[in-house]
């Protein structure tokens, strides 16, 4: 466990097609968001997993570190490209990824809701979180986060993605937005 967060602090890590490898540990994570707007357009963005995130991840997976009970996405109207230092203390306000809010008639950000598996990967493409928007707004990208109050900055950011083209909303258009995050021997 130790090995692996000093490997993640290290900084000694590679970036791939699908995400991060850890070369000494030989393991790769990655993930990425699929969006669609009224069930058209299907689009894939690739995220980051924020090292927040990975943290969390290494964490409850091997060092006993309680879960999170939930997970929710949210959507966010800045021009912003995540980085890994963001948290969940910070992405969500104006100065940075600027969360969609009082766009959407959704009370709480949407629950992340995910398959049962037995592969290395977790996603909610059967159940994937929706927007239904009530305003007309630029949607740029998506965030996986623990807490599941509208630009709440507590809990854990694990991922976020710019997308790959901007999505223009209007009023009754239906956003849904899936997640998958892969953890694989590289």
């Amino acid at each position: 466990m130790k090995s692996l967060l000093k490997e993640l602090n290290s900084g000694k890590i590679e970036i791939s097609e699908g995400g991060i490898i850890l070369p000494k540990s030989k393991i790769e994570i990655g993930g990425y968001f699929t969006t669609d707007v009224n069930g058209e357009d299907v689009q894939k963005h690739k995220n980051i997993v924020v090292d927040e995130g990975l943290i969390y991840v290494i964490n409850t997976s091997l060092a006993a570190v309680a879960q999170q009970a939930s997970w929710f996405v949210g959507i966010f109207q800045n021009n912003y490209t995540p980085v890994p230092a963001d948290t969940a203390a910070l992405f969500p306000g104006a100065g940075v990824a600027n969360e969609i809010n009082a766009e959407y008639t959704e009370g709480t950000r949407p629950a992340y809701t995910p398959n049962v598996t037995n592969l290395t990967n977790v996603s909610n493409s059967s159940v994937p979180a929706t927007f239904t928007i009530n305003a007309a707004v630029s949607a740029y990208g998506a965030f996986l986060v623990s807490d599941s109050v509208k630009t709440g900055t507590t809990g854990v950011l694990c991922a976020a993605s710019k997308f790959t083209a901007v999505r223009n909303l209007v009023n009754a258009d239906v956003l849904n937005v899936s997640y998958q995050l892969t953890i694989a021997d590289a």
